[in-house]
């Protein structure tokens, strides 16, 4: 029997980073083990590190064979904190609005994260990263590496060891770099634009694998490569999964668990819920940040809430599986048709019937289409909106069950038959 093969995993975001984006990572280390791969992840030290949010709870899913290398970081979110008065962590995408009416701290912040930290602020990572790389290596050889993004500088260090060490290199993007939404908010300048597409396009002609998470990214990527690029999207975990539904009888409960900011406000939404002011058996319940705006939007509702800060994952899931209806609202910007949100995979794995709003021809759409779980509205969609939930409501108070995602179509997005399409797509680039 032979010896399981050795992969780096660099990651920016893991444990106790919490929120949507470490579960991947976190997932593929998870069970990357069962398919002869042997990973030791490469990460930043939480000292050093500018976590949106915090979840030390995900480290019970690394096996205790698994080496977490933790290195020093050079950050310059500590300065646009001190800039703009708020957290070091506090998440810069929470101030990016289509709309100018950011203070001068916000624009001068932005444009410096634009156009001097290029592809991102964590570019100062980059350095520690390669040089812990190289001593792990020459200690016991690695015969692959694994970038996972964002942030994208992640994979100049892929570039930098793949050359240096000649092993195979895989980039793994879990948003697209520069197709991103949030790019129409930034005020970069055209020749940094142009660089950091110049950039990207030789990362992903560089790299011996590229990944994607959905199917408009992987058309992009796979166009920019000029040769294959394999998508492997998000998924669940069954492990993370309680065994059953625990339902409130009494009341009918529309979810949502996760960011809702200037980008993820859903305004038809609201003004869909201003007309249920009579529904005594009706209540709203979202769980996670929430921006002035929308938090503004909410208190105004007529209909019960229920407004519950970030909590666990696990704790997280539990407000799925125990609501009536979740919705989900994909970012507005260019480019926003590629975007699923992480949590919808969890949603489906919940079986609850499902509410998005965003792009009606997005992948989130065909996602929810080909699952048969709901239906997604367009952002100004206000009619739609209030007759899907007054059909979900009333069905729901005639006794009627209408049914989500099945358990059989929910499987392929299981985190361990994600991680075997991993697992195949490194065996692929080392036999290359």
């Amino acid at each position: 029997m032979s010896l399981p093969k050795r992969v780096l995993f660099i990651t920016y975001y893991f444990p106790p980073s919490g929120g949507s984006g470490v579960q991947r990572p976190v997932k593929f280390v998870k069970y990357l083990p069962e398919f002869d791969w042997h990973p030791t992840v490469l990460t930043v030290s939480p000292d050093k590190a500018a976590y949106v949010d915090r979840d030390s709870a995900l480290a019970s899913d690394i096996p205790e064979s698994v080496d977490v290398i933790r290195t020093s970081s050079w950050d310059p979110y500590g300065l646009y904190a001190r800039l703009r008065g708020s957290s070091r962590g506090d998440s810069i995408v929470m101030h990016m609005s289509p709309e100018d009416d950011a203070g001068w701290k916000d624009r001068l912040s932005l444009w410096f994260r634009a156009n001097l930290f290029i592809p991102d602020a964590r570019i100062g990572w980059v350095p520690y990263v390669v040089k812990e790389a190289r001593k792990l290596h020459r200690a016991k050889a690695f015969d692959a590496i694994v970038t996972t993004s964002p942030p994208h500088s992640v994979h100049l260090a892929g570039r930098r060891l793949a050359n240096r060490l000649e092993i195979p290199w895989l980039a793994d993007f879990r948003d697209p770099w520069t197709n991103i939404f949030y790019r129409d908010f930034l005020p970069t300048l055209g020749l940094v634009d142009r660089f950091e597409k110049k950039l990207e396009r030789k990362i992903v002609q560089r790299a011996d694998s590229v990944v994607t998470v959905s199917k408009r990214d992987h058309e992009f990527y796979e166009d920019l490569r000029g040769r294959r690029v394999s998508l492997i999207p998000n998924g669940y975990d069954p492990d993370d999964m309680p065994s059953h539904r625990s339902v409130n009888s009494g009341t009918f409960v529309l979810a949502h668990v996760g960011v809702l900011n200037e980008t993820r406000n859903p305004d038809a939404l609201w003004k869909a819920l201003a007309t249920f002011e009579d529904a005594a058996d009706f209540r709203l319940e979202l769980t996670g940040r929430m921006d002035d705006e929308v938090s503004g939007a909410v208190q105004d509702l007529p209909v019960s809430k229920l407004v519950t800060d970030n909590v666990s994952h696990s704790e997280a899931i539990e407000k799925m599986f125990g609501s009536s209806l979740l919705f989900f609202v994909v970012n507005r910007g260019t480019g926003n048709e590629s975007m699923i949100p992480a949590k919808v995979y969890e949603y489906l794995a919940s079986g609850v019937r499902i509410l998005g709003i965003g792009p009606t021809d997005g992948d989130a759409a065909r996602l929810i289409e080909e699952t048969s779980s709901g239906q997604v509205f367009d952002y100004g969609d206000v009619e739609g909106i209030r007759s899907f939930l007054e059909s979900e409501a009333g069905a729901w108070r005639r006794g009627e069950h209408r049914a989500g995602c099945s358990s059989e179509d929910a499987l392929a997005y299981s985190r361990r038959e994600l991680t075997a399409k991993l697992a195949a797509e490194l065996t692929s680039i080392t036999l290359a």
